[in-house]
């Protein structure tokens, strides 16, 4: 049995590769937008709350979820904005983590299921998250350079 540290960094440096395959450069807007973004989730976790923080996160995609979540899919990140892109990419891989086998492009229905779990299983399902988002945090801020502050 491998350790939850060990698995999470596997697991964010698959995400992460297959990520910065889409952006195509670590200089690019898209992962500049999602360097931001995979930082921002983090705090906002620990401030506002799990649901409130993803709601926020598909908020942020201006209707482009399930569109940015194809192109993701297929490879490609053009004809979707650089921030609802980024946006979008850290909800899908927070929901693929918390949510493991359910359809992450089914926003909605992640949120109520996340709804009607009692807060033990809740927190459970945080305590395999978190490893793996802390490790995805340090990937992006190793590799990808800090852009303008906005």
């Amino acid at each position: 049995m491998r350790e939850i540290s060990s698995e999470a960094l596997s697991e964010a440096i698959q995400d992460f590769n297959r990520v910065m395959e889409i952006f195509g450069s670590k200089e690019s807007e898209y992962a500049k937008n999602f360097r931001r973004r995979v930082l921002d989730l983090l705090s906002f976790f620990g401030t506002s709350g799990v649901l409130p923080t993803l709601t926020f996160f598909y908020a942020q995609t201006k209707g482009k979820y399930e569109e940015a979540v194809d192109a993701y899919n297929k490879g490609s990140c053009s004809g979707i904005g650089t921030d609802e892109f980024a946006y979008a990419v850290c909800l899908l891989l927070a929901l693929k983590k918390i949510l493991p086998g359910m359809d992450s492009k089914n926003a909605i229905g992640c949120f109520q299921r996340l709804l009607g779990m009692d807060c033990l299983k809740r927190s459970f399902i945080l305590c395999r998250f978190l490893p793996y988002w802390q490790e995805l945090k340090k990937l992006v801020e190793a590799v990808i350079p800090a852009g303008e502050q906005r």
